[in-house]
């Protein structure tokens, strides 16, 4: 009777071991779960944003096309991108500004 009653201890003893560190590993996977969700979280706000920014790139690139046959637009690009100016047009360098 006295090696039965030991018995249940050891077992009793054994159970609850067992199930601390069966807390202590499902407590470890909650951590490290909620750690991943707060970086996939991070993660979809910066591409939210990058989806935002390309929105309205596209947007102002759409924009340009539907305007392609336009002369001031053509004007204004021939000036901005290829430093193109009219006959006889006078053009004022700021020489105090440096270049590098």
């Amino acid at each position: 009777m006295a090696q039965k009653k030991k018995s249940k201890k050891q077992t009793g003893a054994l159970t609850k071991l067992i199930l601390v560190v069966l807390f202590v590993a499902l407590g470890y996977q909650i951590f490290t779960l909620q750690q991943q969700v707060q970086q996939a979280r991070q993660q979809e706000d910066e591409l939210a944003a990058q989806i935002t920014q390309q929105m309205q790139i596209n947007d102002a690139i759409a924009s340009d096309i539907a305007r392609a046959d336009d002369p001031e637009l053509l004007a204004q690009l021939a000036r901005e991108e290829l430093d193109m100016v009219y006959d006889n047009e006078k053009v004022f360098v700021d020489s105090s500004k440096s270049n590098g």
